[in-house]
């Protein structure tokens, strides 16, 4: 497995196809920028990985993701949280929404 070491090589990457164990970039040579990680993506010591099958993508100034077609939901950093499940059943969930009394919401699925 090859190390991409510049950010031209790293361009070339946006929009590919990516697999797990795939180097994208290597952070030696970018040691006073931040990188924000999206889904898809880890750091490991000075190099980001791809830990999810998709494509690269990128935003300026310096954003990566891997976007794929995963269906189950995956959290990541600054996701917008509703509620927090407390209990689950077979028909309904309970939703703790940090209100000072329970309430019950009427759901259907169709």
């Amino acid at each position: 497995m090859e190390v991409e070491t510049s950010s031209s090589s790293t361009a070339s990457l946006v929009d590919k196809a990516v697999v797990p164990g795939d180097i994208v970039l290597d952070l030696k040579s970018m040691s006073d920028q931040t990188i924000r990680l999206g889904a898809g993506l880890r750091q490991n010591s000075d190099v980001l990985s791809v830990v999810k099958a998709g494509k690269l993508k990128f935003k300026k100034p310096n954003k990566y993701w891997v976007e794929s077609s995963q269906k189950r939901y995956a959290p990541s950093v600054e996701d917008t949280v509703l509620g927090i499940v407390v209990d689950a059943r077979a028909d309904n969930f309970l939703v703790d929404i940090k209100r000072p009394y329970i309430s019950f919401f009427a759901c259907t699925c169709i």
